[in-house]
């Protein structure tokens, strides 16, 4: 479905174009809503719904994303949170 492919590539590119002062993948991954993985927390989650074709162009369609970010009240302090 358009919306694995999508989550899975934007996960990826969100990975290689992290800015500079963001943390890295082992710091805080990236991964996709609906998947049997372990999620360490602080945690990005991508989650895609409502996809709807775009009948005037073959192959494309839109789609909701929501992203989360999951962090731990015990481990993360309230003003790095708000970061």
């Amino acid at each position: 479905m358009i919306e694995d492919r999508l989550s899975s590539l934007l996960a990826a590119w969100i990975d290689s174009n992290r800015p500079e002062e963001f943390p890295d993948s082992a710091a805080m991954p990236v991964h996709v809503a609906r998947r049997d993985e372990i999620r360490s927390r602080p945690c990005i989650v991508l989650n895609t719904s409502e996809s709807k074709p775009v009948p005037a162009m073959p192959h494309t369609a839109r789609v909701k994303l929501d992203v989360h970010l999951f962090s731990q009240v015990d481990d993360t302090p309230a003003e790095t949170h708000a970061e």
